[in-house]
């Protein structure tokens, strides 16, 4: 038996350059890595948005334990006044010392407040375009998978049509 006697292979009728099928499948592998990426961002995000919830609502809970210094501050006011009428001498306009303390505390409990729901908020935004991301990697995988599909589709109908004709 010759080498003319056996059978031909197809796949040596095709053309030489598979530069469209690798350069599709580098396409998905490259929208999976995308894909791949944005999940792990997205979690990150996901991570970070409940510690900024769970800060906020400490933040809120530590602010709570000061509601009443305003109505402490007026009562203290109104007792000075009320010495002041029977007759002692006019206060300092300083409030004593715990009370100061307590006013200051609940200052910047209100600021860490403020800070943790812009921080919180500002997440949450991060989060949804995230999912916006994830949604535009998948649809970008789902693209890349048909365009392979396609090249290896027009291959495999090549090697057919060729075998058809040589028979």
């Amino acid at each position: 038996m010759t080498e003319e006697d056996l059978p031909r292979d197809p796949a040596e009728d095709l053309p030489r350059d598979p530069a469209p099928e690798n350069t599709a499948r580098a396409a998905l592998r490259h929208a999976i890595t995308e894909r791949n990426a944005a999940n792990v961002r997205r979690q990150d995000l996901e991570t970070a948005e409940q510690l900024a919830r769970e800060l906020c609502s400490t933040s809120e809970r530590v602010l709570q334990a000061f509601y009443d210094i305003d109505a402490t501050i007026v009562e203290h006011r109104a007792e000075e006044f009320r010495r002041v009428a029977t007759g002692d001498a006019l206060p300092t306009r300083n409030l004593p010392e715990g009370l100061a303390a307590r006013l200051a505390m609940r200052d910047v409990a209100l600021k860490q407040v403020t800070a943790a729901k812009v921080t919180h908020e500002d997440l949450v935004t991060d989060l949804r375009q995230a999912e916006d991301t994830i949604r535009q990697a998948g649809l970008n995988v789902a693209i890349a998978a048909f365009d392979v599909l396609m090249a290896e589709g027009v291959r495999q109908a090549t090697a057919l049509n060729s075998a058809w004709n040589e028979i």
